[in-house]
């Protein structure tokens, strides 16, 4: 078996900034020692990685594994020595323990502060030990060597350099003889090792090299921190001259004065403020309680998670600025960081050595949003850092709204301007005028009718399944629904129905007066897609609003995610905030979307997604193989099945397109008959355009597009090949093989971007042209489904079929289980559709926070 050790025993004495061990420090926004435990995770070279940690650190380290979903069987933690040796010791009889030591294991041992290993030095060392019993990376000397005597400050030699290497981590030994080489070490010999290949030098063990690389340092010193913050492009840079910063007397007597939070980092990532620090040891109380708050004279701004570690007293917290006061941002005006432990506020402060040693660019502490739009005008938003002369932290915050509406007087203008000119004004009156006017007639009627309808007693709760992209109940509220008749609960609930085709479709003003009516009158709503109509109501609190939206997994940016981006929502849009339940496949995802969709954390339910739950119905999967085989028996007589599942360009329904062009299918068609395959091809339900399949290659290529599940499409498919689609989750549970034709990866990157690295996210072959995918399916390499596994482990927290139930218990049902029996039902048909044919159209369309990928395609 190969081994991989991490030794990370050390507390860092030599980090100007050591308010904690080194290899827990940040670089480019997450600890050091996740940069390198990812670093050798991720070519899969080790069965069993352990980390070998002070005790007094083990709990903290713990809590950074599962937060950075680091959780998988084959890496433990185990605690570390006083010296180097005692750690590596520590290491190899966990090993022994555990699986005991044969002739052939290997161990890789690498330093927890060099995250910059490469995949070659790994592959290199491990390939290296076939032939020798030690190895270690090194990497030629490039500086002019002095040898000056103890004490002295004469040069006396100057080594050919030619000859001299920087010994490097890793490195690697035959476990075994490492082992015998530890055991029969003397009280001398331990004290003249500083380094793990001297102890097999000291055997007479030969010490062969591998190539090392001048990326692969050791994060020792602040310097060290500014070189690795260069090597990963990192814009924060130490402000060395000469010496690291050494506080005044005087500033290291205010330090110490100070009482309530210390902050040590202070950083945006897109529309989170990361905060971190310590607490004085002056503040008194359960600091395990404790809370960080941006206070002004009339508003109070929230966390969306902060995280207290009471045994070290540090504690992290993150602010999402659009959703810090009513699921808005800060009014304009100053507030201050404060800390708050049993009733008592403290005040915050910036760290000395933050202050002074660290260059902070304005980017990573204040945070600027500027739009412009043809339909609202300019936008702007600003949170910027403040530090009084007292040295506390606060922040302006700046909001200015959107453009007024123009008078009457000015929209009346354009009469004069000719037959277009009285087209606008006529548009501008209505868009400004009458829309506002009608909406704020069904607020009233909203109003008075949920307040009728929460002021009467009423034995059972109404239920209402509600959709603006389906005819008729479908997708996860499908899945719900008939669960529930199931379990036997018709009489439990009264069950109300509103669909509507298309978004694109409109109400006519008697059914959005209907509507309006259904969702005052409800105390459970649940629907499953953007829904504008929603959004411009006031919910009582009682009021369970649940979007049972389709998508698993975190993958694209969405929302406030992308701010700066094209399609971006309004910094203070009133659109999707009024959810407080939402169903996920993972906490992965829901720390995610929880900035995406700017809600708190506790919105977002890691319970799984009702529509998966058939992945793990052996009848269901049957039944509907047997059906797709009837409707369409070609698929049956084929050796194999591809289904071809890409997402759709543009920003949205109104706009979405795919470039066939960029698919030859004269030559996939060619390779379908050779192999006596057929394509499957579905098309997102936004593009419009049909698939241009060449009549000769018919019997191979079936156009799907118009079939709405495609989740039952999956069934039938061994192949899967898409983009950048949901879809990759939902086939990953079928644990067959993957390929991803992403031909524009860069520009879809620029405009849409993506949560992680594309390459290091998706579960299967990249190929980059048409060339290449049919090169890769032409050879049909051996296809790693440890990859899948992965991938499944990552974003699915169940994986058992029964998230529908889940979502019963946890959200319906407040908790608790309901065991039901078969009962008359008890719904309200009529509701079940609305005109098809009505006047009403949202004004909120072109710039919202929309989930853009219905049915994972």
């Amino acid at each position: 078996m190969n081994y991989a050790a991490i030794l990370a025993g050390g507390i860092g004495s030599r980090m100007v900034r050591a308010d904690r061990p080194k290899q827990f420090l940040n670089l480019k926004g997450t600890p050091i020692i996740i940069h390198t435990t990812r670093r050798l995770l991720e070519g899969k070279n080790f069965d069993v990685l352990y980390i070998a940690i002070h005790p007094d650190w083990n709990d903290f380290l713990m809590d950074l594994l599962e937060k950075y979903g680091l959780t998988d069987d084959n890496i433990k933690v185990i605690n570390g020595g006083a010296e180097r040796l005692d750690t590596i010791t520590n290491v190899i009889n966990a090993i022994d323990n555990d699986f005991g030591i044969r002739d052939d294991d290997k161990i890789f041992i690498h330093d927890a502060v060099r995250p910059f290993v490469t995949d070659q030095i790994i592959k290199d060392s491990l390939d290296a030990l076939d032939t020798c019993d030690a190895v270690v990376a090194a990497d030629p000397v490039v500086d002019t060597m002095l040898w000056i005597e103890d004490g002295q400050t004469e040069v006396k030699d100057m080594p050919a350099r030619k000859n001299l290497y920087h010994g490097q981590a890793p490195d690697s030994f035959k476990l075994k003889v490492l082992k015998n080489s530890i055991d029969s070490l003397t009280e001398e010999d331990r004290k003249v090792i500083t380094g793990t290949a001297q102890i097999c030098m000291l055997k007479g063990i030969t010490i062969n090299t591998v190539p090392g690389d001048r990326s692969n340092i050791k994060i020792t010193t602040d310097v060290d921190m500014a070189i690795a913050s260069a090597i990963y492009g990192y814009n924060n840079k130490i402000k060395m001259e000469g010496e690291p910063y050494t506080p005044t007397e005087e500033e290291d007597a205010f330090q110490n004065s100070l009482t309530g939070a210390i902050l040590t980092s202070v950083a945006f990532r897109r529309v989170i403020l990361k905060i971190e620090g310590y607490i004085s040891e002056s503040v008194a109380g359960d600091i395990s309680q404790a809370t960080l708050s941006l206070k002004g004279e009339e508003f109070e701004g929230r966390p969306q998670h902060v995280k207290v570690d009471v045994k070290h007293r540090t504690f992290e917290a993150m602010f999402h600025i659009c959703d810090l006061y009513e699921r808005g941002p800060l009014p304009t005006g100053s507030y201050k960081l404060i800390l708050t432990v049993d009733g008592n506020d403290y005040y915050s402060y910036l760290d000395a050595r933050l202050t002074h040693a660290y260059f902070e660019e304005v980017t990573k502490m204040n945070f600027r949003h500027l739009r412009r739009t043809k339909k609202h005008g300019e936008e702007q938003y600003e949170l910027t850092r403040t530090i009084a002369e007292d040295g506390t932290v606060g922040w302006d915050a700046l909001l200015i709204h959107q453009r007024e509406n123009p008078t009457f007087g000015e929209q009346l203008a354009d009469l004069g301007r000719g037959f277009r000119g009285l087209g606008r004004a006529f548009v501008r009156v209505a868009k400004d005028w009458i829309l506002p006017a009608r909406d704020a007639s069904l607020v009233r009627l909203f109003n008075r009718t949920s307040k009728k309808y929460m002021s009467q007693p009423h034995e059972k709760k109404t239920i209402l399944f509600a959709s603006d992209s389906r005819a008729e109940l479908g997708g996860n509220e499908e899945f719900v629904y008939n669960r529930m008749m199931e379990r036997g609960m018709q009489d439990d609930f009264i069950y109300k129905f509103n669909f509507l085709k298309s978004i694109s479709k409109k109400r006519s003003w008697i059914g959005v007066r209907k509507y309006t009516k259904m969702l005052a009158s409800c105390d459970i709503l649940i629907i499953d897609d953007y829904l504008p109509f929603v959004y411009k109501f006031d919910y009582p609190e009682s009021v369970k609003i649940v979007q049972a939206w389709h998508a698993c997994g975190a993958f694209k940016s969405l929302g406030f995610e992308r701010i700066g981006k094209k399609g971006a929502p309004r910094i203070d849009t009133r659109v999707h905030k009024c959810y407080t339940h939402m169903p996920v496949t993972s906490m992965h995802s829901a720390l995610h979307h929880a900035e995406g969709f700017g809600l708190p954390e506790n919105v977002f339910l890691p319970i799984g997604v009702p529509r998966t739950d058939i992945f793990f119905d052996e009848e269901y999967k049957k039944n509907i193989c047997e059906e797709l085989y009837s409707l369409y028996p070609v698929l049956k007589e084929r050796s194999k099945v591809y289904l071809y599942a890409p997402t759709f360009r543009g920003q949205n329904a109104l706009n979405a397109s795919f470039p066939y062009q960029r698919i030859d299918f004269e030559t996939w068609g060619e390779f379908l008959k050779k192999e006596n395959s057929i394509l499957i091809l579905k098309m997102h339900p936004f593009v419009t355009e049909p698939v241009p399949i060449p009549e000769e290659y018919a019997d191979y290529m079936l156009d799907l597009s118009e079939y709405r599940e495609v989740n039952n499409i999956l069934f039938v498919s061994d192949v899967l090949i898409t983009d950048y689609s949901s879809v990759m989750y939902e086939f990953s549970l079928l644990r067959r093989p993957m390929y991803f034709f992403a031909f524009d990866l860069v520009p879809y990157t620029r405009s849409r971007s993506f949560y992680e690295s594309y390459t290091d996210t998706v579960p299967g072959y990249i190929c980059r042209s048409f060339a290449s995918l049919m090169r890769n399916l032409y050879e049909t390499p051996d296809y790693d489904m440890n990859v899948i596994d992965a991938f499944v482990k990552k974003n699915f927290t169940y994986t058992d079929g029964k998230s529908t139930d889940r979502f019963i218990d946890e959200i319906i049902l407040d908790g608790a289980s309901k065991t039901g029996i078969n009962a008359a039902g008890a719904t309200d048909e009529d509701d079940i559709s609305d005109e098809p044919e009505n006047d009403y159209e949202s004004d909120e369309t072109d710039d919202a926070a929309v989930p853009d990928e219905p049915d994972g395609a």
